[in-house]
């Protein structure tokens, strides 16, 4: 059979047809199989949604500091609630420490009457003053080690007993000199980091205490702006700094010897949080005016470092922190991310823990109207299926209820979705998590 040159052409466009539909359908496959690492929570503040510091506590509770209050999430990061106090003008509160042995929460407060650090008990609107603070010092952080209380600000260290009474100064600089950071290695040296932009007399970096910390020597690493500090299960201490006095350069260090020597092991590296998993795994969060940012991973102990920036779109990671888990949460400028997966043995795959459930991708993906997603259960579980956009913000439920062991099936319907990917996950008994993603194509 002869063609005409109109039927051949006809042939041509319905091959270059063909083939553009090949090629769009592979493309939108490999946008689902190619996975980000980083998912948004529902962490929406008004006017900002800037996260200072988080808090990931033994009760699966999740506390971030913002501008204006501290918040707190009970389900993973979908939903987040104000804390609120009653009986005082509060002009800002910042949240530091949960005990969970004694059910009691700490917090920074500046308010009408005295500021200083309070404790609220089994989460009531209660404070009870434990110390006045200077308001020309602050406070950072506390720290709790072998049965003594830490606080430190700008310039101080002050150091009480287990019931928080009989407070001692022992470290005191001056207040240009920021207390940034404190660990304890596995001798039970005491260290101290610490950042002075103002004064190179006054030089920063690692003060250390051999007497569990009466005392302080000179500092370690003078004059670099030290912002973080993590030590390992095998007593290697990691110390991230934000720069240096003269030089300028961020670094990385690591001690294998209890602090006696420091090795450089990432330059350029302007660090503003770290954290380490259980499997001593070290993420870093770097500052995005520094020109990389994202969470630096390494799992060979600092020999090498990955960049895990897939699905996060920028901005500082101003604090870290890890669930029992295994995923990761970041405090950034622009909200609060957590890890896709968990991440405890990124290049081994699943977690050693082993989970009581498999969740299954979706069929069909991509989808157009409705998909189903299965799953299978190893025990009788309280089941969670959560539905979330590409910004990590938090759709529906599709299932909240307890369930008996075995194979599930359930629809998600598009109605209400525009065009796009979306994550859905599944927990069991408020704590193992899988999470999958989809393509949804009107």
């Amino acid at each position: 059979m002869l063609f005409s040159i109109g039927n051949w052409r006809k042939v041509v466009r319905m091959h270059a047809k063909f083939y553009l539909f090949l090629f769009a359908l592979v493309s939108i496959c490999s946008i689902c199989i190619a996975e980000d690492f980083w998912i948004r929570t529902n962490f929406h503040t008004e006017p900002y949604s800037m996260a200072s510091d988080i808090f990931y506590t033994s009760q699966n509770e999740i506390y971030v500091n913002s501008y204006d209050s501290v918040y707190k999430s009970l389900d993973m990061g979908n939903t987040w609630e104000m804390i609120n106090f009653e009986g005082v003008k509060i002009y800002s509160n910042k949240f530091l420490y949960t005990d969970p042995n004694k059910d009691k929460r700490y917090y920074h407060i500046r308010c009408s009457t005295t500021n200083g650090l309070y404790d609220s008990e089994n989460d009531t609107s209660e404070l009870n003053l434990l110390y006045a603070t200077n308001p020309n010092y602050g406070l950072n952080d506390i720290s709790v080690c072998k049965g003594n209380n830490f606080l430190y600000n700008w310039g101080q260290i002050v150091k009480f007993n287990e019931e928080w009474s009989d407070p001692k100064l022992v470290l005191d600089e001056n207040n240009e000199e920021e207390i940034t950071s404190f660990a304890v290695d596995s001798l039970g040296t005491y260290y101290a980091g610490s950042t002075d932009f103002m004064n190179i007399d006054q030089p920063g970096g690692v003060y250390k205490s051999y007497d569990n910390g009466e005392t302080w020597t000179y500092p370690d690493l003078p004059n670099h702006f030290v912002r973080a500090m993590v030590v390992d299960s095998e007593g290697r201490i990691f110390v991230g700094t934000h720069g240096h006095y003269s030089n300028g350069t961020g670094l990385i260090y690591r001690s294998i010897d209890n602090g006696n020597t420091w090795e450089t092991i990432a330059s350029g590296t302007y660090v503003f949080s770290m954290a380490i998993n259980s499997d001593d795994e070290i993420f870093v969060g770097l500052d995005a005016d520094g020109g990389t940012p994202g969470v630096l991973y390494s799992e060979d102990n600092g020999d090498s470092w990955a960049l895990l920036d897939s699905g996060f779109p920028g901005g500082d990671v101003n604090d870290i922190a890890i669930s029992q888990d295994g995923f990761i949460y970041l405090a950034t400028q622009i909200g609060v991310y957590k890890s896709v997966n968990s991440t405890t043995g990124i290049e081994g795959g699943e977690s050693e823990s082993v989970k009581n459930f498999e969740l299954f991708q979706n069929y069909p993906n991509p989808f157009n109207n409705e998909t189903l997603i299965a799953y299978s259960l190893e025990q009788d579980s309280y089941v969670e299926i959560s539905i979330f956009n590409s910004r990590g913000e938090f759709i529906e439920y599709l299932i909240k209820s307890k369930q008996s062991k075995g194979k599930y099936t359930i629809n998600l319907n598009a109605d209400g979705l525009t065009t796009g990917v979306y994550y859905y996950k599944l927990s069991t008994n408020g704590s193992q998590i899988a999470t999958k993603k989809l393509l949804y194509l009107k």
